[in-house]
């Protein structure tokens, strides 16, 4: 990146990539760096140091297969956020991990924060609001992960605990941090390749997160394995009205006080975490399928039409029809 780089245009070619640069403190290079990130990452809202300031940043993005990109960031400092307002304009739920090659930024996100250097990873959800701000002149690799890729190798306390932390270098970290350097430079011609190399990523990504996520004693590693196996069963039974705690509890061989005091470490009571994911459930249904809402509110466990529209509109600040009408695939 220079001082003088150009202002270019949103370039997408067929291989999906995406390169941009802009300079200068007029407003429209600043609005063309916001369009940028929206486009590669999910609606941002993005403040500087100062309005008078000179701003200079690059971007470079390619995909390497469904739910996996991998883009170069150099930039002078700003700050990046996702608000609640951005979350129900642009709902998407993809994992966005930084990767801290030069400079010093700082992140925050569920009540955890800290500060990322040379070689740090850092992980956000964008479903829920964050802050990522860089303090200097900064370049990071970012890896923006689908989902379901991550969840599928994660358990959900993994990912909350380091959501919002640093993850310092170290061990498979660096292995992780390495490979990723490497991915950045390669001419990958071949989807094939793309794919391979997108799996053994996120495999090393997920065992780098597992890692920074250690409990510091056997008794913690216990009740994260308890929370797993209590949600495994609450997500089992989603198409399922909600079953009295004390009957889980009991399948489990665990009390009632137990299983709240274990989801308490997460901000969260077990009802509230279920009817979260029976509405992520149902805003998928909503936007990607022909099914009326009651047939909805059916498949999730909640067959009455009010209370499916009350609970919906709680967790997800809209009515079932107002999500599909803003949303509709098909």
């Amino acid at each position: 990146m220079t001082e003088t780089a150009p202002i270019l245009d949103l370039v997408r070619t067929a291989e999906v990539k995406l390169l941009v640069g802009c300079s200068t403190t007029v407003t429209d290079s600043r609005a063309t760096w916001e369009q940028a990130l929206d486009s590669t990452y999910c609606e941002l809202g993005v403040t500087w140091p100062s309005e008078q300031q000179e701003f200079s940043a690059a971007i470079a993005a390619q995909a390497l297969g469904d739910g996996v990109s991998v883009s170069v960031v150099r930039a002078h400092p700003h700050t990046v956020i996702r608000t609640p307002d951005m979350i129900r304009s642009d709902p998407g739920a993809d994992f966005i991990l930084c990767l801290i090659t030069n400079g010093t930024a700082r992140m925050s996100q569920a009540h955890h924060g800290g500060n990322l250097v040379g070689g740090s990873f850092g992980l956000v959800d964008s479903s829920r609001p964050f802050t990522i701000a860089g303090d200097t002149t900064f370049e990071q690799i970012v890896v923006r992960i689908s989902r379901h890729l991550l969840e599928a190798r994660v358990t959900d306390s993994v990912i909350d605990s380091v959501v919002g932390h640093p993850v310092r270098p170290g061990g498979v970290g660096d292995l992780a941090a390495s490979f990723l350097t490497d991915i950045t430079t390669c001419d990958l011609t071949y989807n094939a390749d793309r794919h391979v190399i997108a799996s053994a990523l996120l495999d090393l990504v997920a065992v780098t997160l597992c890692r920074g996520s250690a409990p510091t004693s056997v008794t913690d590693l216990a009740r994260r394995e308890d929370l797993h196996r209590i949600k495994q069963v609450l997500q089992r039974d989603l198409a399922r009205p909600v079953r009295p705690l004390d009957e889980i509890g009991s399948e489990l061989g665990m009390s009632t006080r137990y299983i709240y005091k274990l989801f308490s470490t997460e901000g969260t009571t077990p009802r509230a975490w279920i009817n979260a994911k029976k509405c992520d459930k149902a805003k998928t249904l909503l936007a990607a399928t022909k099914l009326d809402i009651a047939q909805i509110g059916c498949s999730v466990g909640i067959p009455d039409p009010s209370q499916f529209s009350r609970v919906f509109s709680r967790y997800v600040g809209r009515s079932p029809s107002l999500y599909r009408a803003e949303n509709w695939m098909l």
